[in-house]
């Protein structure tokens, strides 16, 4: 049980004496899933800008973004839109 408790005291002061690394290593893992989350994000959204350009074709069009819902609509005239089906 003695060596038990002095392996356990060994342990907690090396990761005790790297606080700073852990926190440093912590925010960089942050970091990285934020940007993964970003660019996965970012890359639906250009996805779904080309799918709705080509439904739309030759008109133009609004692809609107709001929190996670997206939607196309293409004009049929100057003032008026018009919802577009996107294929999924």
């Amino acid at each position: 049980m003695k060596t038990l408790k002095n392996y356990m005291a060994l342990v907690w002061e090396w990761v005790y004496e790297r606080t700073a690394l852990w926190i440093i290593l912590f925010l960089w893992v942050t970091f990285m899933v934020s940007l993964s989350d970003l660019s996965i994000q970012s890359s639906k959204i250009k996805e779904g800008n080309i799918e709705c350009k080509s439904s739309c074709h030759p008109v133009s069009y609004e692809y609107i973004q709001s929190n996670m819902d997206y939607s196309c609509w293409c004009y049929q005239d100057e003032t008026t839109l018009i919802p577009a089906i996107l294929q999924k």
